[in-house]
């Protein structure tokens, strides 16, 4: 499809204590996509809407979990759309097994 877009999103990220993070993010995309339409099996675009702002508010909690640096997150996210508003909340698990090996 033929598609413009445009946007932008502004970050905050405050560690409040030493293993916990506090984030906030406000996105702002325009641009008119079509809505949840399917092609050859594939969806090809996600929204109907024109605008799109989201604000989204996280609280991740750094721990070790042997000997890998590990954290937990829980995100809540607020989406003004044309048609109406959408809520979401997302609990994320991520692991970090070391860095890449340089040869």
């Amino acid at each position: 499809g033929d598609v413009s877009q445009y946007g932008w999103m502004a970050f905050v990220s405050y560690r409040f204590a030493e293993d916990w993070i506090a984030d906030l993010r406000y996105e702002h995309i325009q641009g008119r996509q079509s809505g949840g339409e399917i092609e050859d099996g594939e969806l090809v675009y996600a929204f109907d809407s024109e605008e799109r702002d989201r604000v989204s508010v996280a609280l991740t909690r750094e721990f070790q979990l042997k000997d890998w640096d590990s954290y937990a997150r829980v995100q809540y996210s607020h989406d003004e759309l044309d048609e109406g508003s959408e809520d979401s909340v997302w609990l994320q698990f991520g692991f970090n097994f070391g860095g890449p090996e340089v040869r």
